[in-house]
């Protein structure tokens, strides 16, 4: 009985454990804790964090889901007080640094979705870098107001320095109307 209960109990402790989502790599370009919000129709940001290792500059160029009409690159800017959502044509990652999509900031916008996204769920998605190449990748789908599912990552020690993460320099703008 005691057994039992002691085997129990260390499940559910596993269970409350954070989940860390999983990590893509192709060629130098890590995609990290890839996840969007559950929504019923229309459009879905997805978030990730984006590294490039020490062979070179990443630029994500294009994103893509069979869930989706389309995707684009956008990011967040405040003009006189007022947030816009602005298309940008790529976005730049440095070497041996990362980038962070986070809500108000920088995400892949999914458009057209054509069925909805359900929490708990998850969903094939495609990214695209220069030089990297394309890769699928695995969307977590959490409750609406959850934030990002990924836990702190924990370094043991005597492990190297985590890739230090900075600002973006400022992307590349597409000329309203172009799109």
């Amino acid at each position: 009985m005691k057994m039992r209960f002691i085997v129990a109990s260390l499940a559910l402790s596993l269970l409350a454990l954070p989940a860390r989502a999983a990590e893509f790599t192709l060629n130098g370009a890590t995609v990290d804790c890839v996840w969007t919000e559950a929504t019923q129709n229309g459009v879905a940001p997805v978030y990730m964090e984006i590294r490039a290792d020490a062979r070179g500059a990443q630029r994500l160029v294009s994103a893509a889901s069979d869930l989706a009409d389309s995707a684009e690159i956008d990011s967040y800017t405040r003009v006189a007080g007022v947030l816009r959502r602005q298309r940008i044509e790529y976005l730049p990652v440095e070497a041996n640094q990362a980038v962070q999509l986070l809500p108000g900031g920088y995400h892949v916008l999914l458009v057209g979705l054509k069925e909805p996204l359900v929490a708990g769920t998850s969903f094939e998605g495609w990214v695209e870098f220069e030089p990297a190449g394309g890769f699928l990748i695995q969307i977590e789908v959490v409750p609406p107001g959850a934030g990002s599912p990924c836990a702190p990552a924990t370094r043991p020690p005597g492990s190297p320095a985590p890739i230090q993460i900075l600002p973006v320099p400022p992307p590349i703008w597409i000329p309203r109307g172009s799109f």
